[in-house]
């Protein structure tokens, strides 16, 4: 089975394919036609003062009724999505982790089938929501997806093991069921939940309860152990006025690439590029401090001339001229 682990940034702007960190990623993650897998998506969100993306509140995501799995080109909802999936869809919600688990047993359907045709991969929306007792969505996240081809995708012949188990049908009879030829009219009908919190197929009361019972909340598991100190970074270069002039001259190094430093000898100010853009300066930053205090004669300081005056007056007034 192939595990995809996917993390989602979900803030203001919508949702993002992005890393632990908050930086985005590029590549779509990929799942293979044909081929067993399971989906695990991170939700998280930005938080002041974390360098790490934390877990988006888990509340909404585990109080829906129900989930979807859609994945298609367009938005016409006149149109069935070209996979769908409304089954073994979970919420993880714990301490500091909020995700949403799709298995995938055999992730295949003739539409997405048709709609990749002989491409090696396409890009394809992909959207998981949570659906309240209404049927009204609590929630609803859409992100790209990659859907990659196969060479050879194994015989349609039939396994006698399982053409010959009664407890298998064939394609031909699953397709009749779906179109209603061979069930009856209650079949016909999507199941949704009833105000007692079954299952309910058209008028029929399936009597299976919505949703299991909450299991006990689980231990709090042992701290991990540290981490290993990172290795120190390389010392680096010291800084250094590149060019000085008037600040009226400043435009003839607008050119330069970014981190060029000039010092405007009229104002005292420092501007440093902030990216290789022309003319893109940083703000002024003072180079000089302000003039330091001017000591004042008699106040801060005595002369050579006064020491040598309060000298004779002592002499004279105190030592009647011995010293």
């Amino acid at each position: 089975m192939n595990q995809i682990n996917v993390i989602l940034k979900c803030d203001t702007n919508g949702v993002q394919l992005s890393d632990q960190y908050g930086g985005k990623v590029k590549n779509a993650p990929e799942l293979v036609i044909g081929s067993e897998a399971e989906l695990l998506l991170d939700l998280r969100k930005t938080t002041e003062n974390a360098v790490e993306l934390q877990a988006v509140d888990g509340g909404v995501i585990s109080n829906c009724e129900q989930y979807f799995f859609a994945i298609d080109r367009d938005f016409n909802s006149a149109t069935a999505p070209l996979f769908l999936k409304t089954g073994g869809i979970e919420a993880l919600v714990s301490s500091g982790r909020t995700a949403l688990k799709v298995s995938i047993p055999n992730f295949a359907s003739e539409a997405l089938s048709a709609a990749l045709g002989t491409a090696r991969s396409s890009e394809f929306t992909c959207e998981i929501a949570g659906l309240n007792e209404n049927g009204t969505a609590c929630f609803s996240l859409l992100f790209p997806l990659t859907v990659r081809n196969r060479l050879y995708a194994g015989s349609n012949d039939v396994p006698e093991s399982v053409a010959s188990d009664p407890a298998y049908l064939t394609s031909a009879e699953v397709r009749a069921i779906i179109a209603g030829e061979a069930h009856s009219e209650a079949l016909k009908t999507a199941p949704v939940i009833n105000s007692g919190g079954f299952w309910q197929v058209g008028e029929v009361d399936t009597g299976i309860p919505a949703r299991g019972p909450q299991g006990e909340k689980g231990e709090k598991g042992e701290k991990g152990d540290q981490g290993i100190q990172g290795i120190q970074g390389e010392r680096g270069e010291a800084f250094k006025i590149d060019a000085a002039d008037t600040l009226a001259e400043r435009s003839q190094y607008d050119s330069q690439s970014r981190n060029f430093s000039f010092l405007a000898t009229d104002t005292g100010n420092v501007y440093i590029k902030a990216s290789d853009t022309s003319g893109d300066w940083s703000d002024p930053v003072p180079f000089k401090g302000d003039p330091g205090y001017t000591p004042v004669r008699g106040t801060d300081y005595w002369t050579e001339e006064d020491i040598a005056e309060i000298k004779s007056y002592v002499d004279e007034a105190i030592l009647n001229g011995e010293w």
